[in-house]
Formats: C-alpha cells, sequence, structure tokens
C-alpha cells in the first residue's frame, strides 16, 4: 500500500475519533444537565435540619397541594398560610435540590406576615422524573402558579418571588411574561446560561467548543436553547423590583452573574454581595444582615407604592 494512502488511512481515523469523541461529551454534558441527581424531600429536610436552619419551623404548617400545568405535567407543592392575609411569596429551589432546601428563606418570610407556596420544579423532588430545562419550561410553570394563586385566593393579592440558583434563573426568566408582582429575588441565580456553561466546562478541563452542538441538541431534544434561558434577555424590560443576592465566593454561579443581572434589570434594583459566603450560602452566613437587607429592600418598594 503507497505510504500516501496509509496516512490518509490515519489522519481520517483520528479524525473520526475526534468527532466521535466531540459527540459523546456534547451527549455527556446535555444528559447532565437535563436529567440532574435527583434527591429526595426528606434527604433535602434532613440535610438543612441537620444544619440547625430550620428555627421557627414549628409555627409554619404546611398543606400539601398538587398542581397541574397546561402540558399535564403534575408539581408537587405546598402552602403555609395566616389568618386574612393577603401577601404571598412563591419560592423556586435550585438544580438537583428540592422545595424543602428554600425552607431556610420562607421561613424567615413566614414571620414576616407572608403566606408560602413552595412547590418542587420539573424533574425534581417528589414530582414525575422527566426533563429539567434549566429554567425555560420552568418559568412557563411558575408563570402558571402565580395564575392559578391569583384564581384560587382572589386578583387584587400581593404576590413576590424568590429564587435560590437555577430557581433565581427561573424567577428572572419568568418576567417574560409581565405578570403583575409586587418584588423578585434572586439568590446566586445565573444571568447568562451560555457563560454558566463555559465556566463548569473550564472547571473539568473540557473545551467550549463543543457548547454549539450542546446547543443544538437542548433545542431537537428539549425544546429550548441558550438564549432562552439567559435572564439578562429578558430583564431589559421589567419594571417588577428586584433584589440580588449573591456569594463573594460563590465558585459554581460566579459572582460576576450578578452584575450582568444587575445591568440587564430595567426597573428599581438592590444587589448585596455576601462575605464568606459559597454557592447558595449568603442566609446561612450572612442570616441576620441578609434578612435586614431583604426587610429594608420590602420597606422601600411598599413605601414606594403608597
Amino acid at each position: 500500500m503507497p505510504w500516501y494512502l496509509i496516512v490518509v488511512i490515519v489522519v481520517s481515523s483520528l479524525l473520526g475519533l475526534l468527532i466521535l469523541l466531540y459527540v459523546a461529551v456534547s451527549i455527556y454534558f446535555v444528559v447532565f444537565m437535563s436529567y440532574p441527581k435527583r434527591l429526595t424531600n426528606e434527604e433535602g429536610y434532613k440535610t438543612d435540619f441537620d444544619k440547625g436552619l430550620f428555627d421557627g419551623i414549628e409555627d409554619m404548617a404546611r398543606e400539601p397541594i398538587t398542581l397541574t400545568m397546561s402540558d399535564g405535567y403534575k408539581i408537587s407543592a405546598d402552602i403555609s398560610t395566616h389568618p386574612n392575609c393577603n401577601k404571598w411569596i412563591i419560592s423556586a429551589h435550585g438544580y438537583s435540590w428540592v422545595r424543602e432546601g428554600n425552607l431556610k428563606y420562607t421561613i424567615p418570610f413566614f414571620h414576616l406576615g407572608y403566606n408560602i407556596l413552595m412547590y418542587d420544579e420539573r424533574s425534581h423532588g417528589k414530582n414525575i422524573h422527566k426533563d429539567c430545562t434549566m429554567g425555560h419550561k420552568e418559568a412557563h410553570d411558575l408563570h402558571e402558579i402565580i395564575l392559578w394563586l391569583r384564581k384560587t385566593y382572589g386578583e387584587d393579592i400581593h404576590i413576590g418571588t424568590h429564587g435560590e440558583s437555577m430557581g433565581g434563573a427561573t424567577v428572572l426568566i419568568e418576567t417574560r411574561y409581565k405578570d403583575k408582582l409586587d418584588f423578585i429575588i434572586d439568590d446566586c441565580g445565573y444571568g447568562d446560561m451560555r457563560r454558566l456553561c463555559e465556566n463548569q466546562l473550564d472547571n473539568f478541563h473540557v473545551p467550549h467548543f463543543i457548547l454549539p452542538f450542546c446547543n443544538i441538541l437542548l433545542k431537537i431534544f428539549h425544546g429550548y436553547s441558550f438564549k432562552d434561558t439567559t435572564a439578562t434577555n429578558f430583564l431589559k424590560e421589567n419594571e417588577t423590583p428586584l433584589l440580588i443576592m449573591h456569594g463573594k465566593d460563590d465558585d459554581f454561579v460566579l459572582p460576576y452573574h450578578a452584575d450582568l443581572i444587575y445591568k440587564a434589570q430595567k426597573g428599581y434594583k438592590e444587589i448585596y454581595y455576601w462575605p464568606n459566603s459559597k454557592h447558595a450560602e449568603s442566609i446561612i452566613k450572612n442570616k441576620d444582615d441578609y434578612m435586614k437587607a431583604v426587610i429594608s429592600f420590602l420597606d422601600k418598594i411598599y413605601k414606594e407604592e403608597k
């Protein structure tokens, strides 16, 4: 066999292997994003209970409910209410977490006099395990939950949303529906999905050039692309007051995402970077100051309404 044919075969084989590797790594990354490791609600509760994060939970009775979305998907949730109270906060948890993980936020809000609605996001907790879409379908679910809350408890109720991590991105992306809300609190949410993916690939020393193919796979198999889960795309028209919380030492959703979100927000906004706090640790490491910031923010926006 001529030497040049051998070279062609070797080069073609190496190229083929590289293409297979490119496809395999891209598929793995998309599967990893779309089908998170499931944590049970009991495990989520025990994790934060053991950390001593549930002070005052005995005052907060939780009534389980099931909400059916327009596509037939059922969302497991619960509500905690005060008599004759028209103030609500809806809290969305993070990727691979469960609603119990947001009790550390909702217990203080309950003691501030808010009714609470907490729920497991798609493919999490007690819900059927399908696909997670990093805030795309989840934002539509939140939109439907807001509509359900108004239909059930009255159009004149006051509603705020709160989200942690992917839940933070979800409450931001939900602004595309322009629902009437009093406020939004984003805790360590990502502002740019592609840049978040780049950060994660850097951690595993995987080159960014797989992302265009990943984007195609997400669109084909899960119905969304990076731009659909980039919150900053939707905040340019958002007038709902926004409070942004982020740990200074967050090494999962890097702190610059908070700055991206702040710059994109059109309406009133406040931002806090919390010291000695990694991902989703801001309220754990700075609880008193964190809640003072929340109360100050709420006082300002309700004073403006008056």
